[in-house]
């Protein structure tokens, strides 16, 4: 779990220009907040791919757009997800290394 809190946290630090959904610091802290993480799972996933992606247009970074369609399918079909899990994460870290000004 400690792993995908890293994950989350530098996600949306790296897209973080003002209008993005949220901060990575509220990514994390509102998953700890019963019941709400179930409406906020969905914001920090799914909505993480759109934030992306319109970071990207933004800035006209050339790298490839995030899925929403696969986020949702490791959410949410059993078995599959596994190995959908390491396909998404691969993309979110070549999106986020594609990201010039982020890197420190």
């Amino acid at each position: 779990m400690i792993l995908q809190y890293v994950l989350i946290y530098k996600m949306w630090g790296a897209i973080q220009d003002g209008q993005a959904r949220t901060t990575p610091d509220k990514a994390i802290g509102f998953m700890f907040i019963p019941f709400f993480n179930y409406f906020w799972i969905f914001q920090i996933w799914p909505g993480y791919a759109t934030d992306f992606n319109n970071f990207v247009d933004r800035h006209r970074v050339q790298t490839p757009k995030l899925s929403q369609g696969l986020i949702l399918a490791t959410m949410f079909i059993p078995l599959v997800n596994v190995f959908l899990a390491w396909i998404l994460i691969g993309q979110i870290c070549d999106g986020v290394n594609a990201l010039p000004h982020t890197r420190k």
